[in-house]
């Protein structure tokens, strides 16, 4: 139940794989032991199987999967080292204008739904949204899309939230609307990947 739980819930945020994971691993564990008890029951009452046999195949199995679980962990440490981290927060989230950020604070940050979770984790300070649809709830995150893609009604959302700063990419339409607006909005740090924007006071 819980892994069927965890797998629905891993389909619509990534966060619960790791969950899943942990139900899934017993499971998995659990099915190639009967297996494999099962055809050496199976063998016992046929008489001595041969190497080529379904039970010498499923007495192999366990071994195949543990060495499949290290090998795929080895790959994750690897990944986890700090310069492939590094490398990796480069290029996909906007790190440089992270690190603008802590150097210049700014409040009611409204941003990129995909950046949340690391704009929290890095800025140690409330964001717009993160990665965590089921905290928030449908209604919140459809509201905060259509914002997001200047659908009717983004401007009174934006005053309703009291939005000081906004942060996304170049070509997001919530961006290119506030930062024509140079009256009200000014461009604090840009580059490739991201644009800030400030709102005058």
């Amino acid at each position: 139940v819980g892994m069927a739980i965890y797998g629905a819930l891993g389909i619509q945020s990534v966060r619960n794989i790791t969950q899943f994971s942990l139900f899934a691993a017993p499971f998995l564990a659990l099915s190639l032991t009967s297996a494999s008890g099962a055809v050496r029951a199976r063998n016992v009452a046929n008489g001595p199987s041969s190497p080529s046999s379904p039970g010498a195949i499923s007495a192999v199995l366990p071994m195949a999967a543990l060495v499949s679980a290290i090998g795929i962990g080895a790959l994750g440490l690897a990944n986890l080292a700090p310069q492939a981290t590094a490398n990796a927060q480069a290029n996909e989230f906007p790190a440089a204008a992270t690190r603008y950020l802590q150097a210049n604070p700014t409040t009611n940050l409204y941003n990129q739904y995909d950046w949340g979770g690391y704009l929290l984790w890095s800025l140690k300070q409330p964001v717009g949204i993160d990665g965590r649809p089921d905290m928030y709830g449908d209604a919140f995150v459809d509201r905060y899309v259509a914002t997001w893609n200047t659908r009717p009604g983004w401007e009174e959302d934006i005053e309703r939230a009291d939005v000081r700063s906004v942060l996304g990419r170049p070509d997001a339409p919530l961006v290119t609307k506030l930062r024509a607006r140079t009256t009200a909005w000014r461009v604090a740090y840009e580059d490739r990947q991201a644009v800030l924007l400030v709102k005058r006071t």
